[in-house]
């Protein structure tokens, strides 16, 4: 009888196992199922972690992102939510192979070998010696692997809710980052567009100083500015090692002026930037929506023909072919986005009704180029066929681009993967217009240079350009603020000596410059320039300092951009 009660008991387990057995399967399936959801979601927070690290462009353009990461992360609460209800529903599950477990354990130490083999012997059952031992070896087998079995899936399902709880702690601390961010972004922006008023206020205030220049003053200031855009033209010489930061001009102490940039209007497209971008791994609608703000649209009306100045009415996409305003070995997206840009400025030529020029003052065409246009550059205007910017073609810089900005543009902000100067993408893209000093008289190094090799200034000129702003800032004896090279400005200029002494009279006129140091403000401008001298420190704003250089540089010495840099060496 004892006999038939240790197996009834043991078959009763087993009934109850084998009753459990399909849905228990089901549980191992769903738990491993939750497992790689939960090495997906690990995934997910990952990718996170690196888009809220690698934060950078523009404020407007961080705001955007911020708001795209903030949007992945609610998506992914919600997984965490599902995930979390499914590992509950495994949890009550897993239930069911606890009590299998604790009646299996419960069973076999209340049946050990021992005690079994007693029981067996006591109720005289006749069982062989070889029967006796594979009952035992299997009941022993079968409990030892239901209770590993249970325990092992208890195990990977108490691991799955911690790992989910890491991962919910890990996505907070992300949105803590986040939050950060997007509070330091959002005063950074509210700060730059004080700046860009301020910015106004000053120019207005400078304006009025420079109004009262002579005409000469204001020719040359126009001259040295460099007061039109330039894209890439076709023969734009721009590399010239003598306008580098690192030429010796053969004296020292040495003084330069380097630009950021040169010949933009700080609207639209960035060619340089463009390649930078393109070389990325940025697709051409991608570059348009960046310099843009809209993105690339198709018409379907688009006019067949073009009137261009010196030719007539022409095929649209033939004069395309024959622009000059890109080399053609530029990353083919580079080129595809600079196809619409040009398209869309010349479409609003046709919108008014007029004919298009063929200079830089339009945009450069070459007719040899039209009848034989290279192939990549065929293909950027093939493949972008009657598509142009979207928005109105009344906007203010609808279409616009230049050669390089210097990393600021006015409708879009710092142009760079992360820190500006050394991550803008026209640095990047290797534009040799990026950081230059300019001492030539136009953009082309074979143009004429007034007698001078270099940028380089002597210490003297230096302090001499110093006593030119002294008068400027004052609004005195401004009249006779010219460059020292008459041969090429013409003009009676103040002697060195005469100069410092019309700056001592009206505060303090300077000999020597020990060192020199430039801040930069938010809104894409030097703000300040600041001087060590043998008569104490200068502190000079960054735009009217611009001016006195220009006024007062030998030859065609010049600041060309807003934002530039002053080394001394």
């Amino acid at each position: 009888m004892l006999v038939f009660g240790v197996v009834l008991v043991n078959n009763s387990q087993n009934i109850f196992a084998d009753d459990l057995d399909k849905e228990l399967q089901n549980v191992e399936k769903e738990i491993d199922k939750t497992k790689n959801k939960i090495d997906d979601l690990s995934k997910k927070v990952d990718e996170i972690k690196n888009q809220v690290a690698n934060l950078s462009g523009s404020l407007n353009e961080i705001l955007s992102t911020i708001k795209t990461i903030e949007n992945e992360i609610a998506d992914l609460e919600a997984q965490l939510k599902k995930v979390n209800i499914e590992l509950n529903s495994d949890t009550a599950n897993l239930t069911k192979k606890t009590i299998v477990r604790d009646v299996t354990l419960r069973s076999f130490y209340k049946k050990s070998p021992t005690n079994l083999m007693v029981s067996l012997i006591q109720s005289n059952a006749f069982l062989s010696d070889d029967n006796t031992s594979q009952y035992l070896k299997k009941y022993i087998d079968d409990s030892v692997q239901t209770i590993s079995d249970i325990n092992s899936e208890i195990t990977i399902n108490e691991k799955n809710k911690g790992r989910l709880l890491e991962i919910v702690d890990e996505i907070e601390a992300e949105r803590v980052k986040l939050v950060a961010i997007k509070k330091d972004t959002e005063e950074k922006l509210a700060k730059q567009q004080e700046d860009l008023a301020a910015k106004n206020r000053d120019l207005s205030d400078l304006n009025k100083k420079l109004n009262g220049l002579l005409e000469k003053q204001q020719q040359i200031l126009s001259a040295k500015n460099g007061d039109f855009s330039a894209s890439l033209g076709e023969g734009v010489q721009t590399d010239d090692p003598n306008s580098a930061p690192d030429y010796n001009p053969g004296f020292s102490p040495a003084f330069a002026a380097f630009s950021y940039g040169a010949y933009t209007h700080y609207k639209g497209m960035s060619q340089y930037g463009a390649k930078g971008r393109a070389e990325e791994g940025k697709s051409y609608s991608d570059i348009i929506k960046f310099y843009y703000k809209e993105d690339v649209s198709k018409k379907d009306d688009f006019p067949s023909n073009i009137c261009v100045e010196g030719y007539g009415d022409m095929d649209f996409q033939r004069y395309l072919y024959g622009l000059g305003e890109m080399p053609s070995t530029w990353p083919g997206d580079a080129l595809k986005a600079q196809a619409v840009a040009a398209r869309s400025y010349a479409y609003r030529y046709v919108k008014a009704g007029k004919c298009i020029c063929t200079s830089q003052s339009c945009q450069v065409f070459i007719k040899s180029k039209s009848d034989n246009p290279p192939d990549a550059w065929k293909s950027a205007v093939d493949d972008t066929k009657n598509k142009i910017i979207g928005g109105s073609t009344d906007a203010s810089g609808y279409g616009w681009y230049s050669s390089t900005s210097g990393g600021y543009i006015d409708n879009v902000g710092w142009d760079a993967k992360g820190s500006w100067p050394n991550d803008a993408y026209e640095n990047r893209a290797k534009s040799p217009w990026f950081y230059k000093g300019w001492y030539t008289e136009s953009y082309s190094k074979s143009s004429a240079k007034c007698g001078r090799d270099h940028p380089w200034l002597t210490e003297e000129e230096m302090a001499d350009i110093l006593n030119a702003y002294i008068l400027l800032r004052a609004e005195k004896d401004t009249d006779r603020i010219t460059p020292l090279t008459t041969s090429c400005w013409g003009g009676n200029p103040y002697s060195i000596s005469e100069l410092r002494s019309k700056a001592d009279g009206v505060d303090t006129g300077y000999s020597k410059v020990k060192s020199v140091s430039v801040s930069y403000g938010n809104n894409g401008q030097t703000s300040q320039v600041t001087f060590e001298t043998d008569k104490g420190t200068l502190k000079a704003d960054g735009q009217l300092f611009k001016s006195a250089f220009n006024l007062r540089a030998p030859g065609y010495v010049a600041i060309k951009s807003r934002l530039y840099d002053i080394r001394r060496k």
